[in-house]
């Protein structure tokens, strides 16, 4: 339920006047999947899926903007965003104090996306 949990505390808790239905559907897309893992033509059993989207769903692109779209926001470093690549990069004055202001940044996106 690892999804479930993102969903919760990150979108939905940010997003609060998000639309009840709105809601639903996007649980509905999220919730009580399976797959199969088929091999030399042999499947295996359904299993349960806790984390991730269907690929080629509109719904993963619009969940990973909004997932990540804060990720930025106060920041110190510069941080370029693509795809699933974002490079943190800082104009270095003091070697002490931009690793410092570094590692903070690094710091409060582990806190905020990793941690749960």
């Amino acid at each position: 339920m690892k999804m479930r949990i993102i969903l919760e505390s990150k979108l939905l808790v940010r997003n609060k006047n998000l639309n009840r239905n709105l809601y639903t559907l996007i649980e509905s897309q999220l919730a009580d999947r399976k797959q199969p893992v088929v091999f030399n033509s042999k499947c295996s059993e359904w299993v349960p899926i806790c984390a991730g989207v269907s690929q080629g769903s509109v719904l993963g692109q619009m969940l990973f903007l909004d997932y990540i779209n804060d990720l930025i926001a106060n920041l110190k470093c510069n941080v370029k965003m693509f795809a699933e690549d974002t490079p943190f990069s800082k104009v270095v004055d003091n070697v002490e104090s931009s690793g410092d202001e570094l590692n903070e940044d690094l710091d409060k996106v582990h806190l905020a996306h990793c941690s749960k």
